[in-house]
């Protein structure tokens, strides 16, 4: 766990962040640790992008979430729903896209993300975490 010393040092000089909420299980800190100290802080399950231009920021986004989805397909199988287990669905949703991850008993069973139309990214938050909730039950 860092320390919040450390954080403020990694943090220094920063102008652009991106916080995702990761509730799936796995090793995240060994997924990110190329990243960890350069562009990427993991704290328990929040994962917090850092950089100072928006260009940057965007590419580093971008490897994240790359990674991310291989963290998503490959640390357990996709399982499929049995049982009395329950589903839940997260969603999440920025400027950027709109994604959603479909859970059964804590598993991972399917997840898919999609960039936001120009005209969407004047929509507010309210009205794009509709269109995130709105975007996963279409699937």
């Amino acid at each position: 766990m860092p320390r919040i010393d450390d954080l403020f040092d990694q943090l220094h000089g920063t102008s652009m962040y991106s916080k995702i909420n990761l509730s799936v299980h796995g090793n995240v800190n060994g997924v990110f640790h190329n990243y960890l100290d350069k562009f990427v802080v993991v704290f328990i399950d929040d994962i917090l992008v850092y950089t100072c231009s928006t260009d940057e920021h965007a590419q580093n986004l971008r490897l994240i979430l790359d990674d991310l989805g291989i963290l998503l397909t490959t640390t357990t199988v996709l399982a499929l729903p049995s049982g009395l287990g329950g589903y839940v669905v997260y969603t999440d949703e920025s400027l950027q896209g709109l994604g959603c991850v479909l859970t059964y008993s804590g598993h991972v069973i399917f997840y898919a993300s999609r960039q936001l139309k120009n005209h969407k990214e004047n929509y507010k938050v309210h009205d794009l975490e509709l269109a995130a909730i709105v975007s996963a039950l279409k699937i």
